[in-house]
Parts: C-alpha cells; structure tokens; sequence
C-alpha cells in the first residue's frame, strides 16, 4: 500500500513539474517573439533615419546598403517620380 501511494505521489509530482515546464518554455517563446519585433521596429526606424539624414546631407545620393551594426543592414531605395 505505501508503493502505490508513494507512486501515485510521485506521477503527481511529475505532472505539476511537467505542466511548468511547459508553461515556462512558452513564456520564453513569447519573450523571445516580442524581443524579436522590438529589434526589427527599432532596425527599420534606425535605417529610415539615416537614410534621411544621408539625403539631405547629400541630393545626389544613390541607393545603397546601410549597415546599422555588424548583424543588421537595410537597403535605402529611392525612387524618383
């Protein structure tokens, strides 16, 4: 009788650990999606204001691939009407 309560005692144990791991690796995808997003809105807005800021530094600027640090780039297109 005391095994089967100390295996009964032990499933339920396991069950709560697993539930929480699993709660926990969701929690980190989401953290990781959201930290994802911030950095491509603050690449984008980055890579929009130097483009701006080399325009009106320069009229005659081409388009060309601005590199914000060494793992992002954008490319600034500009297109005349």
């Amino acid at each position: 009788m005391a095994l089967i309560s100390v295996f009964i005692v032990s499933v339920i144990v396991l069950v709560i650990i697993t539930s929480l791991s699993i709660n926990l690796v969701k929690k980190n995808q989401v953290t990781t999606s959201s930290i994802s997003a911030l950095n491509a809105y603050y690449l984008a807005n980055a890579c929009a204001e130097e483009g701006l800021l080399r325009i009106k530094g320069n009229l005659t600027f081409s388009n060309e691939t601005l590199v914000i640090d060494s793992n992002n780039q954008c490319v600034v297109d500009i297109v005349f009407d």
